[in-house]
């Protein structure tokens, strides 16, 4: 083997050395990069807040066992949501369901999966029950297009969606409605 071929081989072995390093490092850096996108910005364990009325009174309590917030996703999620509300009557409401998501543009607040809503009063029998359900930012107003099921006294109803208003005390089931006395 003359001298030539053996400065060949050697820059081919380095130039082969090389490349392998590179590839071993993009795959290294690849790695970081998607164990980044796996985890939120933002993460808050047990977050709970208070927004209050004018009066000083609070108005809505809102806990949830966490909050996230993904790049690139406008509204945050909140896992196992808990909402208590007051309507215009000082009626208050208790919320929950597995999944929510708030905007930060104060828009509504949208519970997801086993949505239960229910009448805090004392012998209060009103019970509302879906997959989705879109609660106004006032606590007033909820609606939903999925499948609902009502209960109340010795009622069930059960329809294709709703809209409320607490605070009037008026609950309207859109369609498909049918009703059961039991």
């Amino acid at each position: 083997m003359t001298a030539a071929s053996k400065g060949v081989l050697v820059l081919t072995l380095i130039a082969v050395l090389a490349s392998i390093w590179l590839y071993l490092a993009t795959l290294r850096n690849a790695a970081v990069i998607d164990d980044a996108r796996q985890h939120p910005d933002i993460s808050v364990e047990a977050p709970h807040w208070q927004l209050f009325d004018t009066g000083g009174q609070i108005e809505q309590e809102i806990q949830a066992s966490r909050l996230e917030q993904w790049t690139r996703q406008e509204p945050a999620v909140l896992f196992e949501p808990r909402m208590e509300l007051r309507d215009q009557r000082d009626r208050r409401w208790l919320l929950s369901a597995q999944r929510g998501r708030t905007f930060p543009d104060q828009g509504p607040i949208h519970l997801e999966q086993d949505v239960l809503l229910r009448d805090q009063q004392p012998n209060a029998t009103v019970t509302v029950e879906t997959s989705h359900l879109e609660i106004a930012r006032s606590g007033d107003r909820i609606s939903t297009d999925t499948p609902v099921v009502l209960r109340t006294g010795s009622w069930h109803f059960s329809a294709l969606g709703l809209r409320a208003d607490l605070g009037q005390q008026r609950i309207e089931l859109l369609e498909q409605v049918k009703a059961t006395h039991e």
